[in-house]
């Protein structure tokens, strides 16, 4: 799975340089993606069954293009997505009944990639907020999980999002 492969970049950075290989498919998995979230913004003239049908298969696909982005994105595309994290967001508000513990996860990794880099930058208030949210959406996906293999590598998010999360208090003087 991509985010063991997050994680263990955290541990050993010069993992990066085994990861050029993967380039093109990671290419090719953005780039359907924006094409298949444009596809389904457009022409929303249908019955209610199939809009509902078509607003779920486009937060699945927006929730894939932010993972993927997040997982794998350089620092400036990772930058640009807030607005459609901001969408993914307050999707689990409206239409609860199509949200998936596996958005948590997305959105975990999003919020924990924005502290590490807040802690880079020290930006100390942006860390505690980026990571007060990381730490509320794995604790989520803690919750609403299925898979037993998920639930493993949830733990291990939810260990590395506290980790950071006290390391940089003494960091920050917090």
């Amino acid at each position: 799975r991509a985010d063991k492969t997050f994680l263990n970049l955290l541990e050993d950075p010069q993992l990066k340089n085994q990861l050029k290989e993967n380039t093109l498919l990671f290419e090719n998995a953005v780039t359907l993606a924006q094409s298949a979230i444009t596809w389904l913004e457009k022409d929303n003239k249908y019955q209610d069954d199939l809009k509902t049908y078509r607003k779920s298969k486009y937060y699945y696909t927006l929730n894939n293009y932010i993972y993927y982005i997040t997982m794998g994105g350089s620092d400036s595309d990772f930058i640009k997505l807030i607005s459609q994290v901001k969408v993914l967001d307050s999707y689990s508000l409206m239409q609860s009944q199509y949200w998936q513990y596996r958005y948590y996860d997305t959105l975990a990794l999003y919020y924990f990639r924005h502290a590490i880099i807040n802690v880079t930058s020290q930006h100390g208030e942006l860390f505690f907020y980026n990571i007060k949210k990381a730490r509320k959406n794995i604790t989520n996906a803690l919750r609403w999980v299925l898979n037993k293999d998920d639930h493993q590598s949830y733990l291990v998010l939810k260990d590395k999002i506290i980790g950071l999360e006290i390391a940089s208090k003494q960091h920050f003087n917090k």
